[in-house]
């Protein structure tokens, strides 16, 4: 999910060019390396998931989706960050994971400061609310706390064991593919289907969960029905 995105951001000190194609802006971080990018970069993984792991450990969790918007994404140099020499980029061409700033678990101070800290140079205040918001509009379609409707794909076979391929022990099993005298599979089935959960209102045992002596949960009363299932017969 977080590498399908990247962010955008723009320093106050390219307030002259940042709109005319110019590629020589030297990001915060970077140790002089030059930016080919244009201002934008991929989602540094491991820094980012660093405030996951934090809010889980404090018995945190997520109680809806759009509550991602709240996390903070930390950048990482782009792929093609590097030195130009004779119009080739020489550097990072294969690390992309390099963070450009970084933060203990239990802080936000350094991803603070590299969005609003320094006015009028590297702060990110040429950064459109928009295109702050952009990572998270494509982030959030793509995760869930809790769906109550999913599509499964399977592939299931049914097996069966020779018994001169197991002459003391059938704990195990011989792949066909070994060759010699193997175990078989004698059918298979692929497709998928929907399968949809379901709180049915007309259940009579469902108890008033609002009530302060009450100590179910949901889960014992939901339903599920299957629908548009669909083999597949290549």
């Amino acid at each position: 999910v977080l590498k399908s995105v990247d962010m955008a951001a723009v320093p106050e000190s390219a307030a002259a060019n940042y709109k005319n194609g110019y590629r020589g802006y030297t990001p915060q971080g970077t140790n002089g390396v030059t930016n080919y990018y244009n201002y934008y970069y991929p989602v540094h993984l491991n820094e980012t998931l660093k405030k996951f792991d934090a809010k889980f450990e404090t018995n945190g969790f997520f109680r809806a989706g759009a509550e991602i918007c709240s996390m903070w994404l930390y950048p990482a140099l782009a792929p093609n960050n590097g030195t130009l020499s004779n119009n080739v980029i020489s550097t990072y061409l294969t690390n992309p994971a390099r963070p450009v700033v970084s933060d203990a678990s239990n802080s936000i101070s350094n991803i603070y400061n590299w969005w609003y800290a320094y006015p009028g140079t590297t702060r990110k205040g040429l950064t459109g609310a928009n295109v702050r918001a952009r990572p998270y509009v494509g982030i959030y379609p793509n995760i869930t706390t809790k769906s109550n409707t999913y599509q499964i794909h399977y592939r299931v076979q049914t097996l069966k064991q020779t018994a001169s391929a197991h002459p003391s022990d059938w704990s195990t099993w011989k792949d066909p593919s070994a060759g010699g005298i193997t175990d078989k599979v004698v059918g298979e089935s692929r497709g998928s289907a929907i399968i949809e959960r379901y709180i049915d209102p007309s259940d009579q045992n469902i108890p008033d969960f609002a009530s302060a002596t009450n100590t179910n949960t949901m889960d014992a009363y939901y339903r599920f029905r299957v629908f548009n299932a669909k083999q597949f017969t290549p």
